[in-house]
């Protein structure tokens, strides 16, 4: 290879692959320029070596001023012969080579600015293409070029072919400056601020307008003339301006929001003003066990939409109306046996300790030993909540499966697991089988002889959705997923599987149509 280091304006190594061979001559001509926009060159044998080239960089602070020949370093034992040094302000050329004709550019300028090559007169061979640059000084900008004192058009940047010695100009201009005076009519302010601003011939304003409450903007006054009520308005400064804000007041209407039942309401309870025609959304908040029946507005049933949206055209009353949704399946042992449940698998029992709630709580120590509830079907969303505890913790790559649910032909729709992960982290494992089976984790550091409050909530639609609550706290979701081709028809409680050796207990079981929440 060919080795080329260049220094400035920092240290870059170039490599050009040739099988050179020993006692042959070769012929290097390297041309170094100086300048804002240097440049470097090296020729092998009369051809250049494009991979070697370096062009456009900034080699100002470093002028040519002594050249070495011979070993300047070596690793190796060898003789080298050098012959026929020349150095020239322009191209040199191999022996007996008819050095290329060369075209002089003179660059300057005009009024306050500078170019790229900089100002100054500067060579090319014939027919190189020279790209110059205009980079114009603050509130100035570039008019025109001029070549050989001929107007050439304002093209940034310029591009010549160097077929003659040229002269080019760049003239330089100052930005023409507009006053904007922005000013208000009625109750509002403005962005920019109402006062006189300065701008640049071509800028784009945009002005906003900013009304106070109870009042709107009606249009705006360009020079005292009414050009609509676009905010923003956009301004092109090519003149002096006036633009004013005319805000006009609006009438305003009371909104009073209340609930009949346990819920609540977005925005909340209370008295409302809304400038007239604002369209206002309201949310209704059940608390848990309660559903939204329907709205009344001024006393009259207007349906159950949620949110219900409201043109604010009048004063208005919005209540509403909550009932309570009666829970589809709820035990918590207190019978002291198994009676509220479908069945049971293995062993299950009743135990008077621990307990969450009540006197008694469901105690499941082997494998395969669960109590189960069937007959619920037909809703498009199920809520389920239990409380339960465990009295070991899993070891390393263990796990417990300590809940279920599943369609009424008993295929999976979701598993609620403890685990540890072969790296001993504690985890809450949920998994959710429709569409596709989704295994997902929550790092939670679970311990021994603690309640914990699980609830699951299952939408069944194009556009279903899984949620996990743990403690009152959103732990696990997985959104806007079809689970349409599979039914909610069975609960699962106990020890569906377990790696190694543990008791469960579980308590305060709940299944609903809406959220449950924690035990109060």
């Amino acid at each position: 290879m060919i080795r080329f280091k260049s220094s400035v304006p920092s240290t870059l190594d170039q490599t050009f692959a040739f099988d050179y061979a020993v006692d042959t001559w070769y012929c290097f001509e390297v041309k170094y320029y100086q300048a804002a926009a240097g440049e470097y060159r090296v020729w092998l044998n009369g051809t250049e070596i494009a991979a070697l080239s370096r062009i456009g960089v900034d080699t100002s602070s470093r002028e040519f001023g002594r050249l070495e020949l011979g070993i300047q370093w070596a690793n190796y034992a060898l003789t080298t012969h050098h012959d026929c040094v020349a150095i020239s302000e322009t191209y040199i050329g191999q022996e007996g080579e008819t050095p290329p004709i060369q075209y002089g550019l003179v660059v300057e300028v005009r009024g306050s600015g500078t170019t790229n090559p900089a100002p100054g007169t500067h060579s090319y061979p014939e027919d190189s293409v020279v790209s110059v640059d205009a980079l114009p000084s603050g509130g100035w900008t570039l008019s025109h070029w001029l070549l050989n004192d001929t107007n050439d058009g304002s093209a940034n940047p310029y591009i010549i072919t160097m077929n003659d010695n040229y002269n080019l100009t760049a003239v330089f201009v100052e930005v023409p400056y507009y006053g904007l005076i922005i000013e208000v009519s009625g109750n509002g302010t403005t962005d920019p601020v109402p006062g006189t601003h300065s701008y640049a011939e071509g800028s784009e304003v945009y002005v906003t307008a900013i009304p106070d409450p109870g009042w709107a903007l009606s249009h705006w006054l360009r020079n005292s003339s009414d050009v609509g009520a676009d905010n923003p308005y956009t301004i092109t400064m090519n003149a002096d301006y006036n633009l004013t804000a005319v805000f006009v007041k609006v009438p305003q209407y009371a909104l009073i929001i209340e609930v009949v039942g346990s819920g609540n309401t977005d925005p909340a309870t209370g008295t409302h003003t809304y400038n007239e025609d604002t369209v206002v959304p309201v949310d209704a908040i059940p608390d848990s066990g309660w559903a939204l029946s329907h709205w009344l507005r001024n006393g009259s049933d207007v349906g159950a939409a949620d949110p219900y949206i409201i043109t604010m055209d009048d004063n208005y009353n919005l209540t509403a109306v909550f009932v309570e949704v009666p829970y589809l399946f709820a035990d918590g042992f207190e019978s002291g046996d198994l009676s509220a449940w479908s069945g049971a698998s293995g062993s299950p029992t009743v135990v008077g300790s621990p307990v969450h709630h009540g006197a008694y709580a469901l105690e499941c120590d082997a494998s395969g030993e669960i109590v189960y509830q069937t007959g619920i079907s037909g809703y498009a969303t199920i809520h389920t909540r239990f409380y339960v505890q465990i009295d070991a913790l899993p070891a390393n790559g263990q796990s417990v499966k300590v809940a279920k649910a599943t369609n009424t032909g008993l295929l999976a729709i979701w598993e609620l697991y403890f685990i540890r992960s072969s790296g001993g982290v504690l985890m809450i494992r949920f998994k959710s089988s429709v569409p596709s089976t989704l295994d997902q984790t929550f790092a939670f550091d679970y311990a021994v002889d603690t309640w914990y409050c699980f609830e699951v909530k299952y939408s069944q639609s194009a556009a279903g959705e899984y949620r996990v609550w743990l403690d009152g706290a959103e732990i696990l979701s997985r959104t806007g997923v079809d689970t349409s081709g599979r039914e909610f028809g069975r609960l699962e409680l106990g020890i569906q599987w377990a790696s190694y050796a543990v008791a469960t207990y579980h308590d305060c079981v709940v299944i609903s149509e809406t959220p449950i929440g924690e035990e109060t």
